[in-house]
């Protein structure tokens, strides 16, 4: 290529912006929806980024604000060509590390954390929405009423789903719609979420 035919990194970031391509692969059975993971998008990105001749660096920190311990990711594109070294640009996301999790260790809490961290720190590098347009989506079938599950620690796979819709609507209403859980429960759910 050509000196004036080469590419500026915003020129770069802004082509792999439009091509990327991440989709929402993974289901979650408690909350009904599908999401990506911090992987799905590292292999989304790879081809795209050796296309344009970048070069991706991930960093985590521990920071501490008010008492508590977060992980910040840190997304550096850089540009290999014409200026190798060159940061294109940097994003950085932040997600709080829990200070206990049933059945979890320090260093599983610490890994969740960062991989919630980078997952939307490289969702705002490459311009990943992970939200539908509700103008897009259909419309709900009526269902038959059914009698709900109780939910308990009990049945760690609905625990261990109902605590990540907890983090992530900070409400029990979600989790409410599809099985029954006692105030007890609740509470208990809260702690496990580090959630209030």
């Amino acid at each position: 290529m050509s000196e004036e035919n080469k590419l500026t990194g915003y020129q770069k970031l802004t082509l792999i912006q439009k091509e990327i391509k991440a989709s929402k692969d993974i289901t979650n059975d408690f909350g009904g929806f599908n999401y990506r993971n911090v992987e799905s998008i590292y292999e989304a990105a790879k081809p795209l980024i050796d296309k344009y001749g970048c070069s991706l660096i991930m960093t985590d920190d521990i920071v501490e604000k008010a008492g508590k311990l977060y992980v910040k990711a840190t997304a550096k594109l850089i540009d290999s060509d014409p200026d190798p070294g060159e940061i294109i640009t940097e994003v950085s996301a932040f997600a709080r590390e829990t200070e206990s999790r049933t059945k979890f260790s320090s260093e599983q809490l610490t890994g969740s954390a960062s991989s919630y961290a980078r997952k939307y720190c490289l969702g705002g590098l490459f311009l990943l929405d992970d939200n539908k347009d509700v103008d897009s989506m259909k419309p709900d079938k009526p269902q038959k009423p059914q009698q709900k599950k109780e939910l308990t620690p009990e049945t760690p796979e609905m625990w261990k789903n109902a605590i990540v819709s907890l983090k992530e609507t900070n409400g029990f209403e979600e989790i409410e719609k599809r099985v029954f859980i006692s105030d007890k429960n609740k509470e208990l759910l809260r702690k496990d979420a580090d959630v209030f």
